[in-house]
């Protein structure tokens, strides 16, 4: 029987799936490239989702489909707020995964490292400033990542491809928030990633 796989997030999962479904590339596909006998993926992201909806949606989504591996990708929207605290937002993650992997029974929960922001080279509705919001996302992966190692059948993963000066310059769109499409080959490619290891782990008892 294959595992289920469930990505679940804000606008970066749901371009990630329109990305993968319009791609002309063999290589792209809805299930990864994976084979279907052994893992079925399922895309539900929400643009400008809060980690509350995406928990609510998501314990909905969790108890209808049932999946092995639940990968969550959230809180770049909240951390634009000024009147919360990255602890505040840490501790409502924790309990989302501590609820997901124990209230839930999901065998693997993985956590997205959230991404930095660009300086946008268009006017754009909401803006923030970035090097504000940049050390409020490192502050939050480095807690999340310390955490993790500690929870069993839980995982940060942190992602690759974004960081140096020229991924910056080629992978964003010019809002400098959301991934273009060399940012959601980049995506694409991590998150495989996130689940091949995932499911090796499963295999081994992890």
């Amino acid at each position: 029987m294959s595992k289920k796989v469930l990505i679940l997030g804000h606008s970066f999962v749901r371009r990630l799936e329109q990305f993968v479904i319009n791609s002309v590339d063999s290589r792209v596909n809805e299930n990864l490239n994976l084979d279907c006998d052994e893992v079925c993926v399922y895309y539900r992201g929400h643009s400008g989702a809060s980690l509350q909806r995406i928990r609510a949606l998501g314990i909905s989504y969790v108890r209808e489909l049932r999946p092995d591996i639940t990968i969550i990708h959230a809180l770049s929207n909240e951390l634009c707020k000024r009147d919360r605290t990255v602890d505040a937002f840490f501790r409502e993650l924790v309990d989302f995964v501590i609820s997901l992997r124990y209230g839930e029974s999901v065998k693997s929960v993985v956590i997205l490292q959230t991404l930095h922001r660009l300086a946008p080279v268009r006017r754009i509705r909401y803006g923030v400033n970035v090097h504000w919001f940049n050390s409020r996302v490192d502050a939050l992966n480095g807690r999340i990542a310390n955490y993790l190692r500690n929870v069993d059948g839980a995982a940060f993963f942190r992602l690759s491809g974004f960081w140096a000066p020229s991924a910056r310059a080629t992978k964003y769109c010019d809002d400098g928030v959301h991934l273009n499409e060399q940012g959601n080959i980049s995506y694409y490619n991590n998150i495989r990633a996130v689940v091949v290891s995932s499911l090796k782990s499963l295999e081994n008892g992890g």
